[in-house]
């Protein structure tokens, strides 16, 4: 799935018209896709050894947040990569 059309059925999903991912430099929110279905993951960065990484603390499922504790170590894993991706992305 593209990127836009992830964004375009997020935006839909949760009712946030323009929703730009967020990218700060302590953390942010980016989208996207949990078992085919689009979220927005809000994160937190921390540093492992000399590397950024981002800590997931909440995953919202069609405008439910719901703490990122209720999903197994592999999904948050996977959902903090997708961060990870839309900072370089983002150029960050």
């Amino acid at each position: 799935m593209a990127h836009a059309e992830l964004t375009a059925q997020a935006l839909a999903a949760h009712s946030v018209p323009g929703y730009v991912p967020q990218h700060g430099a302590d953390g942010g929110e980016c989208v996207a896709v949990l078992h085919e279905t689009p979220v927005i993951v809000r994160y937190v960065l921390t540093m492992v050894g000399r590397d950024e990484r981002a800590e997931v603390e909440q995953i919202s499922i069609n405008g439910a947040a719901i703490p990122a504790a209720y999903f197994d170590a592999d999904t948050v894993a996977e959902l903090g990569h997708d961060c990870e991706r839309s900072r370089f992305g983002a150029g960050l």
